[in-house]
């Protein structure tokens, strides 16, 4: 008979750790359950927090004999457990009703190992990940699945468990590559989603700042098996916008551009001269002059705008395609994205795996073509054929932990403004069709020029 344990590291989480709880025990599941939350000497009142929840609750509750980080937290509770199957949930996430009987619906179902999910970011930042169906190249270069994934308890036995060196982040990632090395069998289910809590304190800010010495942490452990690389120097990215009628979205975006580069990365935004918030367009170009470029001249279309940053910095090593309702999530996307096009001709992107959006596009590339995007392109359709020439390539590059937020209507986050309206007209979908269809004429003497260069 089979019997889920659910672990619930904390650590100074107490504020969070009833959210936590409760989301727990209002869940339902066919089979037998035990839950132990483990205190790792936590410095505030979460340890008092969690034991008048355990007599509420009912669950086991330790405490670590010293502060031992994650990783070695929960190998000593799944070394206690006497389940067959695994949860490990962190003190301050949380999940829906349906999550643990869904997960275990699909390790039965499909017969796998381990059953993975999509994850609600919730606190400093509120949007959905929708994480890729398993492919291990993809997971062989960037992390997607989440600790909080059921998983059999003898997938940690044979793999040895998390590894407890790893004290700074990404020891759940360095288990997941270890775990289908081994050739265990994932499948994402889609049924349910982990809340999985952004803070200023998150455990993902020191993975961040110690991100190079993990990665070599990595490569040096699985030699060969672990793609995920780093840039011998700094490269030359140009991240290239068109702004019209948002200065205010526009700064946030420029804000958090500034926040997140990594490499030698440059914003160039052109706004046209007519546009109605010109004067607050004039005020961003004085407030941000000497770390980004404003433009300002003639009407262009985006497309004409993508095509204008390369021909006005032509020697950069990376292009990369930024909106101005964007919003740079994660630190150092630049190094993300452009890494694994290194030495290569192609497309990488990050955010969402369905459609290629706010892509970066490796130097050489435009410069056999002679474009960012193909001139007949006004705004739409684009995406499709930014996919289609990187497939071509077989080169198009998902990067999955590479978060740079589209703040779109269609995703209910904003209004459905004017620019929007005009973008989504029926005019400007006839001319994205028209100008489609004229790149699919054209197809093979624009993908020649690629692979003859």
């Amino acid at each position: 008979m089979d019997k889920l344990s659910v672990i619930i590291p904390c650590y100074n989480h107490g504020k969070y750790l009833r959210e936590a709880i409760e989301s727990l025990y209002d869940n339902w599941i066919t089979i037998d359950m035990e839950v132990m939350v483990v205190d790792d000497c936590s410095t505030d009142d979460s340890f008092a927090i969690a034991t008048e929840l355990s007599k509420e609750f009912g669950f086991q509750l330790h405490k670590m004999k010293e502060n031992s980080k994650p990783a070695k937290v929960r190998n000593w509770a799944i070394g206690k457990s006497t389940g067959n199957l695994i949860v490990c949930l962190d003190g301050d996430d949380k999940i829906p009703p349906n999550y643990l009987q869904e997960n275990y619906n699909n390790i039965i179902m499909y017969g796998v190992d381990i059953s993975y999910n999509n994850s609600t970011m919730f606190g400093t930042i509120n949007t959905t990940i929708d994480w890729p169906e398993f492919d291990i190249e993809i997971l062989r270069r960037s992390p997607f699945v989440h600790c909080t994934s059921m998983f059999k308890k003898e997938v940690w036995q044979k793999t040895g468990g998390f590894d407890e060196l790893m004290v700074d982040g990404w020891e759940d990632y360095d288990f997941w590559l270890r775990v289908a090395r081994e050739g265990f069998k994932f499948k994402k289910c889609n049924q349910t989603f982990l809340y999985y809590r952004q803070s200023e304190k998150s455990r993902d800010n020191a993975a961040k700042q110690n991100l190079n010495e993990i990665k070599v942490y990595l490569q040096n452990k699985l030699k060969g098996f672990y793609l995920g690389g780093l840039h011998t120097k700094k490269q030359k990215i140009l991240s290239t916008c068109s702004s019209r009628n948002r200065p205010d979205r526009c700064e946030v975006m420029i804000e958090s551009f500034l926040k997140t580069f990594q490499e030698d990365s440059k914003l160039f935004i052109y706004v046209c001269d007519s546009d109605d918030s010109i004067e607050k367009y004039m005020e961003l170009k004085q407030k941000y002059s000497g770390r980004i470029e404003i433009e300002i001249g003639p009407y262009k279309n985006l497309i004409e705008v993508l095509n204008y940053g390369p021909s006005k910095y032509p020697n950069m090593d990376f292009y990369h395609e930024v909106n101005d309702d964007h919003i740079f999530r994660t630190v150092g996307w630049d190094t993300k994205l452009s890494e694994v096009l290194e030495g290569k001709v192609g497309i990488s992107y990050g955010f969402t795996h369905n459609l290629p959006s706010s892509i970066m596009i490796s130097g050489e590339m435009i410069r056999k073509l002679g474009f960012f995007a193909y001139p007949k392109f006004q705004h739409l359709y684009v995406d499709n054929y930014f996919k289609e020439i990187g497939l071509f390539l077989n080169c198009l590059i998902y990067v999955p932990d590479v978060m740079i937020e589209h703040v779109h209507y269609h995703y209910g986050k904003c209004a459905n403004d004017d620019v929007y309206k005009a973008v989504y007209s029926a005019e400007n979908e006839r001319i994205g069709k028209n100008a489609y269809n004229e790149w699919l004429r054209d197809k093979e003497n624009i993908l020649r020029r690629i692979s003859n260069g």
